[in-house]
């Protein structure tokens, strides 16, 4: 399928634009366009004529002077899948584009997939941009230099050959020797920033520990929080509680503003549980230690992870133990296939801050993973030292001690209670719990 040309003014931004650039990345695209040209078009959604992959590409375009751009137009696309044809066609973002050789030619062509060869892949890219091209047809594409090596698009080959689609190329004429770096090089990043936050649905995934024929445990509290009590009569909060099955049955005091039953969302249970945390600061002050599981990796932004470690400074005494979801194993798995069903683990497209999303049921879910040392810069700059960090026993996990080392300002304070005590709920409203919090939080900074 050949790309139709169509003029720049004709296509438009869409008001969410899922790439971030700056000025000196902006200048470095420019070049490369200048360089090789326009080789990888634009995508497009037919219905609305707004642009779901090339919004820099096409913005430098015009800042050159252009006033034509290859488009393939793509019909009935979702949200979900504009921001996932956008990871695609912005080769960067991905692990791997993929190696092999094609046919030497010259400019925008179509050849039969036998004609390829593919001699590297991500295989769970691979999948899912079959799993594109089956809804929304061929409309991706490679680029091949003058040598017959694919720079850009392996990964689409493959799935070529998979589908047994003919392949979409732009066959480089000139003797470029940067071609693949020019096509791969630093233009932005991904992010998930400008995408709907609804805060309300992350309970939604929580697990039900505890429950059914499998009792799902918490490695956090198995290995960790259940032997510290064991060992240290202690009062604890649960902050993030999910259903709360562990703080019920070892009598810790809990709060979880997104408790949900089934679909809905438990508002009331919300509000009785922040009226208690309010009683036993009152009658008590502090925790001897506060259990976060599970939570920092169902933020959905770097500001809410902020709010969050913030709060278990503010309710710890000293001790508090955290878990989330590690980077290592969200990168290594999206190759690797599972040993109980052979099949392809999830792939995680992450921003620069580890954050990934996912569309669910006509929502977007997120997940925040990270390294040792992310975490251990995140929690210092929150007052706490990092004391261990483990694994649990498939890696994908981590479990942290944290010691309160700094106490917050009184300004650090109130910020983190004003955002985690007013969180959004659906049709427009808030917690709105912020300032009664505050009224009992601020006496432990007197």
């Amino acid at each position: 399928m050949f790309p139709k040309v169509v003029p720049i003014d004709s296509i438009k931004p869409a008001d969410y634009n899922p790439r971030k650039i700056n000025e000196k990345q902006f200048e470095k695209l420019k070049q490369s366009l200048k360089k090789l040209g326009c080789v990888i078009p634009v995508l497009v959604n037919e219905e609305e004529n707004i642009i779901i992959a090339g919004h820099q590409r096409s913005k430098a375009l015009k800042a050159l002077g252009e006033t034509e751009v290859p488009v393939f137009y793509v019909k009935g696309v979702s949200i979900y899948d504009e921001a996932r044809f956008n990871q695609f066609h912005n080769g960067i973002d991905l692990g791997s584009d993929g190696e092999g050789t094609g046919p030497i030619d010259n400019g925008f062509c179509e050849y039969p997939n036998s004609e390829f060869e593919v001699t590297k892949i991500s295989p769970s890219y691979v999948k899912l941009i079959c799993q594109l091209m089956n809804k929304y047809g061929n409309v991706l594409s490679c680029v091949v230099d003058d040598k017959g090596k694919i720079v850009y698009g392996g990964n689409y080959v493959k799935a070529c050959k998979l589908l047994d689609f003919d392949v979409n190329m732009y066959g480089l004429s000139n003797n470029e020797d940067k071609a693949y770096k020019l096509l791969h090089d630093d233009y932005g990043e991904f992010s998930y920033e400008n995408l709907e936050k609804e805060t309300f649905v992350q309970g939604l995934a929580q697990m039900h520990r505890l429950k059914g024929e499998k009792k799902l445990k918490s490695t956090l509290y198995e290995k960790h929080v259940i032997p510290y009590l064991e060992q240290n009569k202690s009062n604890f909060l649960d902050f993030g509680a999910g259903q709360a099955a562990y703080a019920k049955l070892l009598g810790g005091t809990y709060v979880e503003f997104f408790m949900h039953k089934g679909d809905k969302l438990l508002v009331n249970r919300g509000h009785k549980m922040i009226d208690n945390l309010k009683k036993q600061l009152n009658d008590n002050g502090r925790f001897d230690l506060v259990v976060c599981d599970s939570v920092v990796n169902s933020t959905d932004s770097m500001d809410a992870e902020m709010a969050v470690l913030h709060c278990l400074n503010i309710f710890a005494k000293k001790d508090v133990f955290v878990s989330g979801r590690t980077m290592e194993s969200a990168i290594s798995g999206m190759n690797l296939k599972t040993k109980a069903t052979g099949r392809l683990n999830r792939s995680y497209f992450m921003d620069e801050n580890g954050f990934s999303g996912s569309y669910r049921k006509g929502h977007w879910f997120y997940q925040h993973f990270h390294t040792k040392e992310s975490f251990k810069k995140e929690v210092e700059n929150a007052g706490f030292k990092l004391v261990s960090w483990s694994l649990n026993s498939g890696q994908t996990g981590f479990q942290a001690k944290l010691e309160k080392v700094r106490e917050l300002t009184p300004e650090e304070a109130k910020s983190a209670i004003d955002f985690e005590f007013n969180l959004p709920l659906p049709g427009g409203r808030r917690y709105n719990r912020h300032e009664d919090v505050w009224e009992v939080v601020k006496k432990l900074y007197e």
